[in-house]
């Protein structure tokens, strides 16, 4: 059983990996001591306990106990994010396109609309797959 150190500095949870896996619960209280910055709370939890998918690691959140969760809110504007930075080369084109004298208001509203799509979506993997 793996564990490891958590602690959460200006907003963003951190993970400190013990490079000796055999570590006692001492040992790692010392580490924790060494590693984590003076007066910032912090858990040693087992491996198992992170989230296995990082899709969303900025928006991952401590519960108080030993365990992670994410953020949907904050997931939720790392999409937003991720969704504007795809849409940049696909409205580009269509801006080359539009210059042709075609018409393409419609597509390119779409892909401005595409952002507010992932509010009220809850469901990590189905907020993952909503991308242009």
């Amino acid at each position: 059983m793996a564990n490891r150190i958590i602690y959460t500095e200006n907003g963003t949870v951190k993970v400190v990996i013990p490079a000796n896996e055999g570590l006692s619960k001492e040992g790692l209280t010392l580490l924790a001591d060494s590693v984590v910055p003076d007066g910032l709370p912090f858990s040693i939890i087992d491996e198992a306990a992170l989230p296995s998918d990082r899709t969303f690691r900025n928006a991952w959140q401590e519960t108080g106990g030993n365990a992670l969760v994410v953020d949907i809110e904050k997931a939720q504007e790392i999409q937003r994010q991720k969704i504007r930075a795809a849409r940049v080369p696909l409205l580009a084109a269509l801006d080359a396109d539009q210059l042709r004298g075609l018409d393409v208001e419609e597509q390119k509203q779409i892909l401005r609309d595409y952002p507010t799509r992932v509010d009220g979506v809850t469901d990590l993997a189905a907020l993952k797959e909503i991308l242009p």
